[in-house]
């Protein structure tokens, strides 16, 4: 899953957890080949966020990817802007 926001501020507030787990704006739960997994995540937003948070909304992405495990996880989309394209309703 993948957090972002036009307003800075506000996507560094948040974070997503997976089983408990705590990954910022970018988390991962690897599922093995032939397995169905039902994967459970939380977002939350730190009680610290400014005022100028209230009005901001976020994109909640969920990439499915095959992986060979040749690069960290969430890398790829560090930076990334909005304007490229995620999940869709």
């Amino acid at each position: 899953m993948i957090l972002d926001s036009d307003n800075p501020a506000f996507t560094r507030a948040l974070s997503v957890s997976i089983a408990g787990q705590s990954f910022g704006t970018c988390a991962q739960a690897d599922v093995a080949a032939g397995e169905e997994r039902r994967i459970d995540a939380t977002i939350t937003m730190a009680d610290s966020a400014a005022n100028d948070t209230r009005a901001s909304s976020a994109a909640i992405d969920l990439v499915v990817e095959w992986d060979d495990r040749t690069t960290p996880a969430c890398s790829e989309f560090l930076g990334r802007g909005l304007e490229q394209e995620g999940a869709q309703p």
